[in-house]
């Protein structure tokens, strides 16, 4: 399948179209859009009081693929898009969704699917892959006719928008925190990811209370409220196993050359402590596309910087936003004399 890309009139070929059901995934979507007033509000907790909270649209947009619950600022400029976690939804970007410098910027805030308030996928062998995952991200842009997109994820979130990389012509830029650009196979992996007992959960489907009072900890660190494992507690059994086993088994495209090799800026963002993903491999990658030459530490940080430091990640995040708006972080052509014959 080739999808016109209006914005760069040229054509291209997402990187799922070799997969089973993969070009059914980018029809377009239904055109009913269901608002909910009043206004959704983040659970109070210490952490995520409701200081400077704007007030946030809370709606569900109908696709092909289930209704997507979306999170919307609604003012502001460039579109931003922060998409979570396994096992999260977006209300764990409370601290961004209240954060002054974001909100120069329109905040587009979604449940993937089988988690928070969207719908469980009808299809979870597919629907939850990383590469169904990206499809449900594209068929809500389309949706929402959003032009010239920043896609910040997390982890999980990370994955999925490495798949939209070059294949969804409203990208402007990525951010990504916590997710490792994996090369295919099991080696890239390897090379990843920090393997141990406790990653185990990130993968297991029916997790008791204290197993995802565990999970949180490891994901959020131990500051993370335990009102929080409601919304472990609360995803489709089947999204968890499903998810790791499409990045672990490569599923999808080469994550480090698309993101080496990208048309759009590539925000590269790690903590320092990461229990998950390697820090020492997301410093190694290099490529035109990564802003400003390469990925950004966040010192002291674990697997979730935006939540362990997040007026850093914040400036950080808006900086980079700010640069993809304005050209001042475009890609630089490749010099052809580097190019490997």
């Amino acid at each position: 399948m080739t999808i016109s890309c209006r914005r760069r009139h040229i054509a291209f070929t997402p990187p799922w179209c070799g997969y089973v059901n993969g070009a059914s995934k980018m029809r377009a979507v239904s055109r009913r859009v269901f608002l909910h007033r009043p206004v959704i509000s983040v659970a109070q907790t210490g952490k995520v009081s409701g200081l400077g909270m704007q007030d946030i649209d809370s709606y569900k947009v109908e696709t092909d693929l289930g209704r997507i619950a979306v999170r919307d600022t609604r003012g502001g400029a460039m579109p931003l898009i922060l998409l979570h976690g396994a096992g999260y939804s977006g209300d764990v970007f409370a601290d961004q969704m209240k954060d002054a410098g974001l909100r120069d910027f329109r905040l587009i805030v979604p449940d993937l699917p089988g988690h928070g308030n969207s719908d469980n996928s009808a299809h979870p062998e597919t629907g939850y892959s990383v590469s169904g995952l990206a499809s449900a991200t594209a068929a809500l842009i389309e949706e929402l006719g959003l032009v010239n997109c920043v896609v910040a994820g997390w982890s999980l979130g990370g994955h999925v928008a490495i798949e939209l990389l070059g294949a969804h012509c409203s990208i402007a830029g990525v951010a990504i925190p916590g997710a490792p650009p994996l090369v295919q196979g099991g080696l890239g992996t390897i090379r990843g990811f920090h393997f141990s007992r406790d990653m185990l959960l990130a993968s297991k489907a029916k997790l008791m209370e204290h197993e995802a009072l565990r999970y949180l900890r490891m994901t959020l660190g131990p500051d993370a409220p335990s009102e929080f494992a409601d919304m472990i507690l609360r995803a489709d059994p089947q999204s968890r196993p499903v998810a790791m086993r499409s990045i672990v088994s490569g599923q999808g495209c080469d994550q480090r050359d698309t993101v080496e090799s990208s048309p759009v800026p590539v925000c590269l963002i790690q903590g320092q402590n990461d229990p998950f993903a390697r820090t020492g491999y997301v410093t190694g990658i290099r490529g035109n596309a990564i802003y400003e030459g390469g990925c950004k530490v966040v010192a002291g940080a674990g697997h979730a910087p935006f939540f362990d430091a997040p007026d850093e990640f914040n400036a950080l995040l808006a900086r980079f936003v700010r640069d993809v708006a304005s050209g001042k972080a475009s890609v630089a052509p490749a010099d052809p004399m580097r190019i490997a014959v």
